[in-house]
């Protein structure tokens, strides 16, 4: 490939769903960074999957990796970056603030989808044993999936919401009533924000009644819904035939 070629982007299996781009937090993460740069990209659209089965997005036939943690890879890749303009202060405050959304709120995420769909979890659950000959992957993906499975249906179920709700509202206060997260520019925490919410208030499920702080302007997360729809309008001006397919 030439220095003077575009860079060719293509998100490969990317899930299409009723309720948004993708039924995943790091896909819709990945497709809104795409867009908050101004990036063109092909897609190969499917039907959404349940579990572990991500797409992935492929620049000039690489693999870049998927969701909060392989931004950086991306935008290197593509020769931007969304926070350059930020100072040390706002650049710490943003690192801080993902490290939140990719924790606890991911965490409620999950939950929330493996409840909506249990039978397809259980499934998943079981794909942990197998192949028998990779003992060491299965262990460590089988803790990881009894986890999640405890986590959102057995005692400790209040508690992601809760810790959820909590990360959610530092971020609610730090974006007060300014426009974006950092004035009137989008930057990599609003796409962050917006993949976490979007999730959580587009999907009719609602888990332990999480809708509850986001809906009504007096609501606690009310802010980050309009921050949402926001973002959906001016990026996502196609949502509604991306829902569609």
């Amino acid at each position: 490939m030439r220095p003077d070629e575009p860079n060719r982007v293509r998100l490969r299996h990317f899930g299409r769903w009723r309720f948004g781009p993708d039924a995943h937090m790091d896909s819709v993460f990945s497709e809104t960074l795409l867009r908050a740069v101004d990036c063109p990209y092909e897609t190969d659209s499917r039907t959404s999957t349940f579990g572990g089965d991500q797409g992935e997005v492929m620049v000039n036939g690489k693999a870049m990796g998927q969701g909060i943690e392989h931004l950086e890879k991306l935008q290197e890749a593509l020769g931007l970056n969304l926070d350059k303009r930020l100072n040390e202060k706002e650049l710490e405050t943003s690192s801080q603030m993902l490290a939140k959304l990719n924790g606890n709120v991911r965490n409620a995420i999950v939950c929330s989808r493996w409840l909506r769909e249990p039978h397809k979890a259980r499934k998943y659950l079981l794909s942990a044993f197998w192949p028998f000959s990779w003992f060491a992957q299965m262990y460590r993906s089988a803790k990881l999936k009894f986890k999640v499975m405890y986590r959102s249906t057995g005692p400790g179920m209040e508690r992601v919401v809760e810790t959820a709700v909590r990360d959610l509202g530092i971020v609610s206060q730090h974006l007060g009533r300014k426009k974006y997260m950092f004035g009137d520019e989008i930057h990599t925490l609003d796409v962050a924000v917006f993949a976490c919410v979007s999730l959580l208030i587009w999907d009719p499920f609602d888990y332990r009644g999480i809708k509850s702080h986001f809906i009504g302007e007096n609501s606690q997360l009310s802010n980050l819904t309009r921050h949402a729809i926001r973002m959906r309008q001016t990026l996502f001006p196609d949502w509604e035939e991306l829902c569609k397919l």
